[in-house]
Formats: C-alpha cells, sequence, structure tokens
C-alpha cells in the first residue's frame, strides 16, 4: 500500500489515505477569518545567522539536500546576462557551474566535495541528467560519480525519445517514477516514466508544465489548473489524460476578478493538499515575459473530508512574497511596494497545527534592502532543527533582472 506522497517540482518545489465519501459531490469551505498569530509550541528558534560563502563575484550557491546534517548544493551564477565563456577546468561545459558539489559544514565553511555535478542544474540527493541519448543517474548519499543508466536510456530509445531538458525523480514508497520533459517551439513535450513497469506514458497536454501529487484517497496522481479544476490522471495505453474531478473555483479567494494568474499545490499529509494563488507582481516591460509573481493567498484543500480551508491572503498594503515550503514549514517575506521595488518588511515561519496557521517565528528584514524579485528558497535538515534560506537581491542591468548581492542564512531550531 503507498503511504507517501509525492510532488513533482518544477521551479524551483511531496498524498492520502483510503476514501470514504469522497466524489465530485459538495464542497464545504471553511473560512479561518485571520491569520493566527500565536507562538507554536511545536518549534522554538534559538539562533539566526547570516552566512558569508566567499564566493567569486556573481557566483551563487544552490541548495540542494541535507546529509548527515550537512547541507550539499552546487555553484554556478547567478541572474542576469553571462558572456560567452569557454570550458575550463573545474567548470562544466557552460563555463559556469561547477563540476562538483559543495557543502557547507556545521561550522558554516563552504568546502568542496568529490561527488560530481551532473549537467542539469538543479541537486537532488538523487539526480538524473540526459545527454547524447543517455541517462546518468547518481544517489549522492551513496556515491560520488554518476553511472548510465542502462535501463533508462533503453526504455527512452523503444520509445524513440531523443530529446530530454530536465529529469526529475519521485518515489512512493518503493515505485519510482520520473518526469521528463523538453521544449520544442512552442511546445512542452511531458513524460511520465514508470521505472519498475518500464512503461513511458505521455502527457496529451502541451502547452503548460503540470506538478503533479499522487493522492493516495483517490489511488491517483492529481493536478490543479489554474481556473481551479482538480483532476486524475487516467493511464490510458501510452498516454496520460485528465479526467475532471472536482471544480474549486466557487471556493477560492480571487475567483470573480483577474488578479489570479497561477496556482501551485504541494502535500501536507496523507490528507491535505496546499494551495497557493498568485498573481503578477510585475508584468510589464521585461517581466512580460518573465513575470515576477507574489501570493494572493494559502488555502488547503482535504480529501477525505472534501472541506476547503482558507488560512491566509493578502490586504491591501500587506504582500506577500513566493511560498517556500521546507516539509511542513512555510516561509515566506511581506513587503510593501515601492516604485517597481520590493521593500522586505518581515519574515514569516509558520506551520499548518490543524486548521489553523501558526506562527513559529518572525523576523524584521527591512535591512536586507529593496529588490526587484520577492522569491526565496529554503531547506530543512533532516532532524528539523535548521532551515537554510537563499535569497538573491536583484535590479535591472543591461536590460535584464540581474543579481546584484545574495543573502544566505540559518536559522536554528531547538
Amino acid at each position: 500500500m503507498m503511504k507517501k506522497g509525492m510532488v513533482l517540482f518544477l521551479a524551483s518545489i511531496a498524498v492520502v489515505f483510503q476514501l470514504t465519501g469522497c466524489g465530485k459531490g459538495k464542497v464545504e469551505k471553511i473560512v479561518l477569518q485571520k491569520d493566527v498569530q500565536e507562538t507554536s509550541n511545536l518549534l522554538e528558534i534559538s539562533g539566526v545567522e547570516k552566512i558569508d560563502l566567499k564566493l567569486n563575484d556573481k557566483e551563487v550557491f544552490y541548495p540542494g539536500f541535507y546529509f548527515n546534517g550537512e547541507l550539499y548544493g552546487y555553484i554556478g551564477f547567478g541572474l542576469g546576462n553571462l558572456d560567452n565563456k569557454e570550458p575550463k577546468e573545474g567548470y562544466l561545459k557552460d563555463g559556469y557551474t561547477r563540476d562538483k558539489l559543495f557543502k557547507i559544514d556545521q561550522e558554516n565553511k563552504l568546502k568542496e566535495t568529490s561527488k560530481v555535478m551532473l549537467n542539469n542544474r538543479y541537486t537532488y540527493n538523487k539526480s538524473y541528467d540526459f545527454n547524447d541519448g543517455l541517462v546518468r543517474e547518481i544517489d549522492y548519499t551513496k556515491e560520488d560519480v554518476p553511472r548510465e543508466s542502462e535501463d533508462i536510456s533503453n526504455t527512452l530509445k523503444k520509445y524513440n525519445i531523443d530529446k530530454i531538458d530536465y529529469i526529475l525523480p519521485a518515489l512512493i514508497d518503493d515505485k519510482e517514477y520520473i518526469y521528463l520533459f523538453n521544449f520544442s517551439n512552442s511546445k512542452i513535450n511531458q513524460y511520465l516514466l514508470d521505472v519498475m513497469e518500464d512503461k513511458l506514458y505521455e502527457f496529451k497536454i502541451n502547452d503548460r508544465l503540470i506538478d503533479l501529487i499522487y493522492v493516495e484517497a483517490l489511488k491517483s496522481f492529481i493536478w490543479v489548473d489554474k481556473d481551479f479544476t482538480c483532476y486524475k490522471l487516467v493511464f490510458n495505453e501510452n498516454y496520460i489524460e485528465l479526467e475532471e474531478y472536482i471544480d474549486l473555483k466557487e471556493y477560492m479567494s480571487y475567483r470573480k476578478n483577474d488578479d489570479l494568474k497561477n496556482v501551485s499545490i504541494g502535500a501536507l499529509n496523507e490528507n491535505e493538499i496546499l494551495i497557493i494563488e498568485m498573481g503578477y507582481l510585475r508584468d510589464d516591460g521585461y517581466f512580460s515575459y518573465h513575470p515576477l509573481y507574489e501570493t494572493l493567498s494559502i488555502s488547503k484543500f482535504n480529501f477525505k473530508t472534501n472541506q476547503f480551508k482558507e488560512l491566509l491572503k493578502s490586504s491591501g498594503d500587506r504582500h506577500i512574497s513566493s511560498i517556500s515550503m521546507s516539509k511542513d514549514i512555510l516561509v515566506f517575506d511581506e513587503f510593501e511596494k515601492e516604485s517597481g521595488y520590493i521593500s522586505p518588511k518581515t519574515r514569516y515561519f509558520k506551520t499548518i497545527d490543524g486548521d489553523e496557521l501558526k506562527t513559529i517565528y518572525k523576523e524584521s528584514i527591512e535591512d536586507e534592502g529593496k529588490t526587484l524579485s520577492p522569491f526565496i528558497r529554503t531547506l530543512i535538515s533532516e532532524d528539523k532543527k535548521e532551515i537554510f534560506l537563499l535569497k538573491q537581491v536583484t535590479d535591472m542591468a543591461d536590460g535584464v533582472e540581474t543579481t546584484m548581492d545574495v543573502i544566505y542564512k540559518k536559522y536554528t531550531f531547538k
């Protein structure tokens, strides 16, 4: 029996028990009237450290995973125009990405490891890449050097797949799936590979990327589109089709105006998913091609009880950054808009405790300075005693959004 959930994170970033009485019928809406501010007794902050990693100009450390109390990731470049660089020793072919993983030890020292970086610019403890028709894989918790995955390579050859831009792993108990996609002109070709069954399925949707969660209560993968229609994924022969399950739009905060532009989902537990509504922060000029998003609301839906619960929404001058979710902890910044920039005010660490969104810790961040991007990234350690945060401070340079500074912080919990 599958007990764990799965999310495929696509930008960077995961569900459910035996179902009883859950169908296309009535959905109950329960709205929490306020953001609950009482401090949760689940965790207590014991320290906040701003870390200087002493990297070269424009380089950024991108966190990937914790292993044995140490944080592993890769070093690449931030946002902005990059001059063409010739391959050089110590870097991948792009000339910008270091060819080994780095780790931050418990003394906050950055050290190069012997673990070889794949050509994919993302890092999970188990990672893949695809080049010249061959798939390589590595489990960084067990080995240092990637190896060819002959079975997966042969499967792709069998289905005449010769171009893959990204390969993202997913595991539901002992059953492994791999999500693959590539960009071809205006199309996005997406596939889901059942590794154990050696079976490749192609998505019939090719105009958008799909965030997937496996919901055990439905015995199905699901997807929620930006119109808040929840679909089950139906596997037919070699294709994946969508079967409408329930329409949530009548229960959402922003259903009656044009603010809503995107929706993201994530798993909370075996019965519930998190639903994050997003709107444009900026979509003018350069940002019409690379829009910046802010969070409009945070809600959850319970597939066992069919209850929809709104936990938090922005209002007035209260703007909310992207949501970074590390296990069951949500991290986001509250900010004000100021002449095209955002002026950060407060950072919140929250957890969903029953029907309440509780504040674990909040921090004044006005000293982090104005920036264009509201994006933050966090990662939590295996023992939930540490959260690492990455934030790029950006501005316009040469007509593009460019990284001007990088903030790294480590939050320690008792």
